[in-house]
């Protein structure tokens, strides 16, 4: 009679964890996009010469205007 073969766990398991290992890469570098870009329009957001441009951009009436 013949016996199963023993098989190594990357030969039974590979169908799910390819597509899950390829997933948390694109979610973790998504995470990171996302994170980086919120610190950097964080930083800008804090900035003297935003906040002065906001201000300036609140106080022209040609610019509420187009707004």
């Amino acid at each position: 009679m013949d016996q199963p073969q023993n098989s190594s766990w990357w030969q039974r398991n590979w169908k799910w964890f390819v597509p899950v290992g390829c997933l948390a890469a694109l979610l973790l570098l998504a995470g990171f996009v996302v994170a980086i870009s919120v610190i950097v329009f964080g930083l800008i957001r804090s900035s003297d010469a935003y906040k002065s441009a906001v201000v300036k951009a609140r106080a022209h009436p040609a610019v509420q205007s187009a707004v």
